[in-house]
């Protein structure tokens, strides 16, 4: 099954279907007992090297083969290459961390989680890390920060083209770019490396899921796969309901529902 999960990756990235791809990588290496697939899709991936600039998400899958040898097989060489692609100069990060990931559309009305959450993150000391920007979740964040400024440090991860129309929050503590021309899964696999470099183990990470499309659904799984804790709020709809549905990832030991109720989030914390 790791096999075919690898090819399946590799085709779907050679067709330019790199969300596709992403959800295939992370099932083969979900079920990869060894490190050697992973050998053997980087090489892959190093033989296509001459033409990377014409296959979308060449790099997303290169980080993510690289992040799963530091994580899951303790490779020395894939850990140091992690180091490297960490964002330059960015202090490190610590304390406990929360990813909040989600939905950035119209369907997010913030009246309807925001109480939730402020209440949730009360006593809550650590770093949030979310997109940034002041549409949806990610704004929902700048809100949590605005409440709690001294126990909470936000971090907005951000490509470095912003699409038109969006705002950064100015909440937010700090606010890293990446190299993207838009928001994709190259923001998730940057704050993985970040943590990654700064000694964090996935164990220790918790993401809240709400709502969401085809980044959020990579952010949830990725997550999963590095060993985060993950908790989703199934009836926002979505990606956030649909990861229940998926017949891999919806029986994982480290997923759990979120319902909105007013002390859903504080357990899940503490």
């Amino acid at each position: 099954m790791s096999r075919a999960y690898y090819n399946l990756g590799m085709f779907h990235l050679l067709l330019g279907q790199p969300y596709d791809s992403l959800s295939m990588y992370t099932q083969a290496i979900q079920v990869g007992m060894a490190d050697r697939m992973i050998e053997t899709s980087l090489r892959r991936l190093d033989r296509l090297s001459f033409i990377q600039k014409m296959i979308p998400g060449y790099d997303w899958v290169l980080r993510l083969l690289r992040l799963s040898q530091a994580v899951k097989f303790q490779d020395k060489a894939s850990l140091e290459q992690i180091r490297n692609l960490a964002t330059a100069g960015a202090a490190p990060i610590s304390g406990q961390v929360v990813i909040l990931a989600g939905g950035t559309s119209g369907e997010i009305q913030s009246e309807d989680y925001e109480p939730l959450l402020l209440e949730g993150f009360q006593g809550f000391h650590g770093t949030i890390i979310s997109g940034g920007t002041t549409a949806g979740v990610c704004g929902l964040v700048g809100k949590v920060q605005a409440a709690y400024p001294e126990a909470i440090a936000t971090i907005g991860y951000i490509p470095a083209h912003l699409p038109a129309g969006t705002e950064i929050d100015p909440h937010y503590r700090e606010i890293r770019a990446t190299g993207g021309q838009d928001f994709s899964a190259l923001e998730a696999l940057q704050y993985w490396c970040d943590m990654i470099a700064c000694g964090i183990s996935p164990v220790q990470v918790k993401l809240i899921g709400i709502n969401g499309g085809k980044i959020s659904a990579f952010e949830y799984r990725l997550a999963l796969m590095l060993g985060a804790r993950v908790a989703v709020i199934e009836s926002s709809g979505r990606e956030a309901a649909g990861l229940f549905k998926d017949p891999f990832w919806g029986n994982s030991k480290n997923l759990q529902r979120l319902s909105a109720g007013k002390n859903e989030i504080k357990s899940f914390l503490t």
